[in-house]
């Protein structure tokens, strides 16, 4: 095997863990990822004015959004380091899912909520790709310094 496949075997594949291990991380990133989207954007429904435009907006304000993608980001971090990658992307995309159609769906009359839960696991999907990506990088790195 060249150099690079080893160490990229070294930051994907060898990481084992016991599959109790794995599935318990996993429903924690599965609730923390739900959590996230309560902290930050399930408890808000309300539009509101622009004061720039004088347009609706809404009905999550910029700092909501920041934030709930730093939460995000911060949490990928931390679990890209205790699981596989591949985990840590299916684990995020349910949880964060799930807690948008906890709050979107039951009051939906229009059935667009489910489009919307759609394309949240569309989008979870593609960032936990590049998120992958970065953590692969970031661990072949690390194995080249050593």
């Amino acid at each position: 095997m060249t150099g690079l496949g080893r160490r990229a075997m070294i930051g994907v594949m060898t990481m084992t863990h016991s599959p109790r291990r794995t599935a318990a991380l996993g429903a924690l990133l599965v609730a923390v990822s739900a959590g996230t989207w309560w902290a930050w954007l399930g408890w808000d429904h309300e539009y509101y004015t622009d004061p720039a435009t004088g347009q609706a907006a809404g009905p999550y304000r910029p700092w909501q959004v920041i934030g709930c993608i730093l939460t995000l980001l911060a949490v990928a971090a931390i679990a890209h380091a205790l699981m596989h990658t591949v985990a840590v992307g299916v684990a995020m995309t349910v949880g964060f899912a799930a807690g948008f159609a906890s709050s979107s769906v039951p009051g939906d009359e229009t059935g667009l909520a489910l489009v919307g839960v759609f394309l949240v696991v569309i989008g979870m999907s593609f960032a936990s790709v590049v998120l992958a990506l970065v953590a692969v990088g970031v661990r072949l790195a690390v194995g080249r310094a050593h």
